[in-house]
């Protein structure tokens, strides 16, 4: 694990949300740690620098026994710390450019809401062929949000409330809507983050309430070995399956060790850039337009 600068301090309302470490990638290449992670000073959204991050095939890390390398897996995120508490605002911006391959078959996390010590994560945005999908993988809830020409070469703008625990949001006509997502300032008509006991299922509920929640964005990729097969289709494998991996049951893929094989042809290099990383506790606190919300749902 390597440990980088702390870029959190308090604001009137919200926090700079930039995480306090990067997890995942093991530098074993001269090339890995200058090619990962890196602030760039020259393409920046707002501010002095965007955070970007690169990740190459074969790169993963392993820390606290747990190994991507041999889970199937090739992560470079950066963590936020936790913080407790079921209400939640996220604000953030990034950015893909048309570099980024939109042919693999499986998706790509690119942010996510971790519990400690549970797999699945609360929320995330991933990228599948290039579209942004919002899941709530302990729902096993996924929105397809926007297709990936409205999203390449552009900053995207994100705001996103959550609630995590089992009382309704007051703003929400239907009680059990627990999220909402708005695109440039724009709420998005989104049919998951629904549930009668809010986004977190009981059996995670004493370990949220214990650790809270953190943040990890950047990029993750899962079970690299189904996209590899189908672009070396001359290599057979034998077969893996990961065990309780969606909290949900049992996901099959190739093989738990990638990067180990000769692949001819070798996994896609992913570029994302991150900027203006915010959130909040408080009720509103980007003057969102709330008022549109039920009505884009049609609970009028």
């Amino acid at each position: 694990m390597k440990i980088l600068a702390v870029f959190v301090f308090v604001l009137t309302y919200s926090i700079v949300a930039r995480g306090d470490n990067i997890i995942g990638v093991e530098f074993n290449s001269p090339s890995a740690k200058e090619n990962t992670y890196s602030k760039d000073f020259e393409f920046k959204k707002e501010g002095k620098f965007s955070e970007k991050f690169i990740l190459k095939h074969g790169q993963c890390g392993q820390s606290d026994g747990y190994s991507d390398c041999l889970m199937d897996r090739g992560r470079v995120e950066r963590q936020t710390r936790e913080i407790r508490g079921n209400q939640h605002w996220y604000k953030f911006s990034f950015y893909i450019d048309d570099t980024w391959p939109t042919k693999l078959k499986f998706r790509t996390m690119i942010i996510q809401s971790k519990i400690r010590d549970v797999r699945p994560p609360i929320w995330g945005l991933e990228l599948e062929h290039g579209n942004l999908q919002l899941v709530f993988h302990q729902l096993q809830q996924y929105c397809d949000i926007l297709d990936y020409n409205e999203i390449v070469n552009r900053w995207v703008n994100i705001t996103l409330y959550t609630n995590f625990g089992d009382e309704p949001t007051n703003w929400f006509k239907n009680n059990n809507k627990k999220a909402q997502i708005w695109i440039d300032g724009i709420p998005k008509k989104a049919y998951c983050g629904y549930s009668e006991s809010g986004l977190v299922p009981n059996e995670y509920k004493s370990k949220l309430k214990k650790h809270g929640s953190s943040t990890r964005y950047g990029i993750y990729h899962s079970y690299v070995s189904r996209d590899l097969s189908l672009l070396n289709p001359n290599i057979t494998l034998q077969g893996w399956v990961d065990e309780g991996a969606s909290g949900s049951g049992n996901i099959r893929s190739m093989t738990n060790d990638p990067w180990s094989i000769d692949w001819e042809v070798l996994y896609p290099t992913k570029n994302i850039w991150w900027d203006d990383m915010q959130y909040s506790t408080a009720k509103n606190p980007w003057n969102v337009n709330l008022s549109e919300i039920n009505k884009i749902y049609g609970y009028e």
